[in-house]
């Protein structure tokens, strides 16, 4: 699961990028951990993830799916959403 601030939005990328490599970084680091127990667990996690993303999805071969689920949550859109309306407001 991952945090993200939405009362920042000029941040969110940056973020996003941030916690994603570091993410893909440790699960990299169990896989290697778990190699010799389970040979093939890299093989079966990027199955699992091409299947989550299915057989007809038009960009397929173009994918680097997460090796594993993710939820992506938006924290303080209430501050994002008077932001956006601010913003309305001052370029109309």
């Amino acid at each position: 699961m991952v945090c993200v601030d939405l009362s920042k939005p000029e941040e969110i990328w940056f973020t996003l990028e941030s916690l994603l490599t570091s993410a893909r970084s440790k699960i990299e680091a169990a896989i290697n951990d778990l190699k010799p127990e389970f040979p093939t667990i890299r093989e079966t996690l990027q199955k699992r993830a091409m299947e989550r993303i299915g057989e007809d999805h038009p960009d397929r071969n173009m994918l680097d799916p997460f090796p594993v689920p993710l939820i992506i949550i938006g924290t303080k859109y209430d501050l994002f959403q008077v932001g956006i309306t601010l913003t309305k407001l001052l370029t109309h």
